[in-house]
C-alpha cells in the first residue's frame, strides 16, 4: 500500500488556529495596534500586528514575527 500525499486530507490553516498555537506558547498576540508602524513587531514574548495589514497578508506577517521569536529564544545576546 502506498501514500498518495495528493489524496491525504488537507487542514486548514488559519489565522485564529495560529494565534491560538502562538498564545498556547506563552505568546501575547495583538492584532488591533499601529505595531509601531510596521506591519508587525515581535518584543520578546509579544507579538503586534498593525491593523494595516490586509487579510491575505496576515498569517504571513504572524510567522514572519514568530520566526523573529524563536531567533530571540535562540539567540538573545543578538539583541542586546
Amino acid at each position: 500500500m502506498s501514500l498518495n500525499l495528493l489524496e491525504a486530507p488537507k487542514t486548514e490553516f488559519t489565522e485564529q488556529k495560529f494565534i491560538k498555537f502562538l498564545r498556547a506558547q506563552g505568546i501575547t498576540v495583538k492584532t488591533n495596534t499601529k505595531a509601531r508602524g510596521n506591519s508587525g513587531v515581535c518584543f520578546k514574548n509579544r507579538i503586534d500586528i498593525s491593523t494595516r495589514v490586509s487579510e491575505e497578508k496576515r498569517l504571513t506577517v504572524l510567522a514572519h514575527e514568530y520566526a523573529h521569536k524563536i531567533h530571540y529564544d535562540l539567540e538573545k545576546e543578538c539583541f542586546y
